[in-house]
């Protein structure tokens, strides 16, 4: 019975971790045009830092 107790709160703990990540996603996609890894790759080949907020979110 351990093993398999075991394994429920691996797999409860990653649909956790997963419904966390998707919750944080969402919120900062409603806020952000990009998300923090893409926002660094054009920072990096634009040589410059690329517009953070959405047009569309300023006017709500």
């Amino acid at each position: 019975m351990v093993p398999h107790a075991r394994a429920l709160v691996v797999v409860l703990g990653a649909l956790a971790l997963y419904a966390g990540q998707l919750a944080l996603s969402t919120w900062l996609m409603t806020r952000h045009r990009y998300g923090p890894v893409e926002w660094l790759l054009r920072a990096v080949t634009l040589a410059r830092l690329p517009h953070d907020r959405d047009r569309s979110a300023a006017t709500r």
